[in-house]
């Protein structure tokens, strides 16, 4: 805006003069700062010797737009709003701006954008300033919590060693404490804990102790029987153990005491062969010895089996049905010591002593059956032919003839009604046979 003051005189021409000034020289003027300016010289040079000293021209400059933005970030505090540390101001160019990313303040947690917060990032005008309220929650305070261990007292002289737990927040319960950790040899593991069990403002110490074992004894009862543990009583004994719960006692126990007349030692140890809290007991049963009498198939056979005979014992020996013992094709005839019937035989129903394991297999007579070859009505006499039983035998025509005949095998029956078998036939032999001849006329 130009605002143009004149102070003139009367002359017409003067007033031209300062007309043209002013046209010429405001539009100069307005490049400068604003102000007054007198032209009192220049009027002096056109109108003579005059002088007119209040001729002045006065200049007001309006302010140019501006060509800047500006962001302002701000750190709050969730709970409260209070700003956390100094705000940061960034002048800029118009346009895009951003991202800005939080920094939280040590002791803090990013919470998100405060309501009312401009974006973190977009575009801004010249002259806009925009505002970023980050929001920030404070995070609990912490306390350190440590573990020392000692033995015997709770004394710098004692300690055997120490262990950092990570800091916790006040309230939370102190758990997890090793009661075992650095246990010195002779010493009762679990320690004994003190000390912190819930943290607090400042350090958190918790302690263990610990302190020496003392020797403990666990009793031994030892119940002696005759032949089974619910037998014969045979007497009692008593001892007591430093050993650990778990450690084997056997060898802690006299096997041979009250041992009866005639019967082995050591006995055989059972019940609680270790040691067992409030006690343990343990029986030692005696038993007279015991042999074996195995009875086997013999050769070709199957089957068996194994009786348990008391020592010196009186014995009665088995059937072969009764041993299980078996033979296709043959019968059983007695016992002997040795496979090939060469030992000391024993028959079925024989009572014996038992004076040691014995073995006996079984001896087999082989079945044998009769194959009988009638000539019926040919020439020839009847001919019987033993064959053991199972076994295949070849039939033969056994040279029989008949006039105006000849030969075609066998019958079962002698009137052909039977079965019928072929002269070289072989067959299997499961029992007697009786064979007779076949004849056919010849025409």
């Amino acid at each position: 805006m130009r605002r143009q003051k004149f102070s003139f005189g009367k002359h017409k021409r003067l007033l031209i003069c300062i007309t043209i000034a002013a046209a010429l020289l405001i539009p100069l003027c307005s490049a400068f700062a604003a102000g007054t300016f007198d032209f009192g010289s220049l009027f002096r040079s056109v109108n003579g010797s005059e002088t007119y000293s209040a001729y002045k021209v006065e200049v007001e400059r309006t302010a140019a737009p501006p060509v800047t933005a500006t962001i302002v970030v701000i750190h709050t505090d969730s709970a409260t709003g209070n700003e956390i540390g100094a705000r940061e101001t960034y002048t800029l160019s118009p346009g895009s701006y951003g991202p800005y990313s939080p920094s939280a303040p040590t002791g803090y947690t990013y919470a998100g954008l405060a309501p009312g917060s401009d974006p973190v990032s977009g575009t801004i005008a010249a002259g806009e300033t925009k505002t970023i309220i980050f929001q920030y929650t404070a995070q609990p305070a912490t306390y350190p919590i440590y573990v020392y261990y000692y033995k015997d007292t709770i004394s710098d002289a004692n300690i055997l060693g120490m262990v950092t737990f990570p800091s916790a927040s006040l309230g939370t319960m102190i758990t997890g404490v090793d009661l075992t950790l650095f246990a010195p040899s002779g010493y009762t593991a679990p320690g004994t804990r003190s000390g912190a069990t819930v943290v607090t403002a400042g350090n958190n110490i918790v302690y263990v102790l610990y302190t020496k074992s003392l020797p403990v004894t666990y009793p031994i009862y030892v119940l002696y029987f005759k032949d089974a543990v619910d037998g014969e009583l045979l007497g009692t004994d008593y001892f007591e153990t430093t050993r650990t719960l778990g450690a084997g006692i056997t060898d802690l126990v006299d096997a041979t005491k009250y041992a009866p007349m005639g019967y082995p030692v050591p006995g055989t140890i059972s019940g609680d062969t270790v040691v067992k809290s409030p006690y343990a007991i343990v029986y030692v049963t005696y038993t007279q010895q015991q042999y074996t009498v195995t009875y086997l198939p013999g050769s070709g056979g199957y089957g068996g089996s194994v009786d348990s005979v008391a020592a010196n014992s009186q014995y009665t020996v088995k059937t072969s049905t009764a041993a299980d013992v078996h033979k296709d094709w043959s019968n059983f005839s007695h016992w002997n010591t040795s496979p090939d019937d060469s030992g000391m035989t024993y028959m079925p129903g024989q009572v014996i002593t038992v004076t040691g394991n014995l073995t006996l297999y079984a001896i087999w007579d082989a079945v044998v059956y009769s194959v009988t070859y009638e000539p019926n009505g040919g020439v020839g006499a009847t001919v019987m032919v033993q064959v053991a039983a199972g076994s295949y035998y070849t039939l033969s025509d056994q040279g029989y003839t008949r006039n105006y005949y000849y030969f075609n095998g066998w019958n079962t029956r002698a009137d052909g009604l039977g079965t019928n078998y072929s002269n070289g036939q072989v067959i299997q032999i499961t029992g007697n046979l009786i064979l007779y001849a076949k004849w056919i006329t010849i025409l």
